[in-house]
């Protein structure tokens, strides 16, 4: 499977996972040109009363360290959420 079917099928994986818990997705559309929100962030999610950056993975986690700074430096949540080869539940990784 090439990288860019790989991470459409985990952008809808995550898509339905966010949405099973009642939130609202938002998706940025990766172009050739237009790939991530401030460079790090795949998408938006809105439900429970806050709203939360969100990067999707595959197998393993990326840019914590970035992701964290950002969060701290505009007290904004975020998450990263992976999806495992053969792992039923995400691993979810939340900052702020």
């Amino acid at each position: 499977m090439n990288k860019i079917t790989k991470m459409r099928r985990t952008n809808q994986k995550a898509t339905r996972f966010y949405r099973k818990h009642g939130y609202m997705v938002f998706i940025k559309p990766h172009t050739r040109w237009n790939k991530d929100i401030f460079n790090l962030f795949d998408g938006i999610i809105i439900g429970n009363g806050t709203a939360k950056l969100v990067q999707i993975k595959s197998n393993q986690f990326a840019r914590t360290k970035e992701i964290e700074d950002f969060a701290k430096k505009y007290n904004v949540p975020c998450e990263i959420i992976v999806f495992k080869d053969g792992e039923k539940e995400p691993r979810i990784k939340s900052y702020l």
